[in-house]
């Protein structure tokens, strides 16, 4: 046996192997992927059904014991002869509905009705009119409905970014919604000062379940948030 024929065959034998197992490497992350692909939608929907649920309990328990408490307070402060009381009393009246609206918008941003009446427009649009201390401009919002997975998705995206635009003590958001070339895009402006983009990174892994993509660039003048979401034709 020559030396040169002790040295091939081994060689020959391990690259085989190795490719061999590269080959089956590359299947299973593929099944992987797959497999990943076809739970997101159905982990997506549950978490639809736990959020829907969040929020009938919201509105109907602790938003209702609110509004009666504010309805309380607002008769002590009226009908109290003492200044000093009704003072107090209109403060705290004050305070109750503060809190009332502030679980009114926790609310929508779990999961407004109008999204599953009315779908994303209306919903952007109940956004839009809902907030008193951040103007929300819609410059444009697509009128057709998609997927309940697709449609919560952008809307949670659009009260994330409006949540972090408050954080950073913004004074306005602008907010353009359109389809093209088979997607759902949002392209969110805001005029924040710090920048904050904790609420909207949350939605990162959910965006991407749905093959989607989130990017967030801050600048001196603001931070932009734009989604890009797959949607069926």
């Amino acid at each position: 046996m020559r030396p040169g024929d002790l040295g091939g065959r081994p060689g020959g034998r391990n690259n085989s192997y190795g490719g061999s197992r590269g080959h089956e490497g590359g299947g299973a992350e593929q099944q992987r992927a797959a497999r990943d692909a076809h739970r997101a939608p159905q982990a997506l929907r549950q978490d639809g059904l736990i959020r829907r649920a969040l929020e009938r309990n919201l509105h109907d328990g602790a938003q209702q014991r609110l509004v009666s408490l504010a309805l309380l307070v607002r008769m002590l402060a009226t009908q109290s002869t003492d200044a000093s009381t009704a003072r107090l009393a209109e403060r705290a009246a004050v305070l109750t509905r503060l809190a009332v609206d502030e679980l009114r918008r926790v609310a929508r941003g779990i999961y407004p009705a109008v999204l599953s009446d009315g779908g994303l427009a209306a919903a952007l649009l109940d956004v839009a009119e809902s907030s008193v201390d951040l103007a929300v401009e819609l410059r444009s919002v697509p009128q057709r409905r998609y997927t309940r997975t697709v449609e919560t998705t952008a809307y949670l995206v659009v009260a994330a970014a409006a949540s972090d635009a408050r954080a950073g003590h913004a004074n306005a958001l602008r907010v353009c919604a359109e389809e093209r070339a088979g997607a759902v895009h949002l392209e969110l402006v805001d005029d924040s000062r710090c920048g904050r983009t904790s609420a909207v990174r949350e939605l990162d892994d959910q965006v991407r379940a749905l093959s989607g993509a989130l990017d967030v660039e801050r600048g001196l003048g603001g931070t932009t948030v734009r989604l890009r979401l797959p949607c069926a034709s």
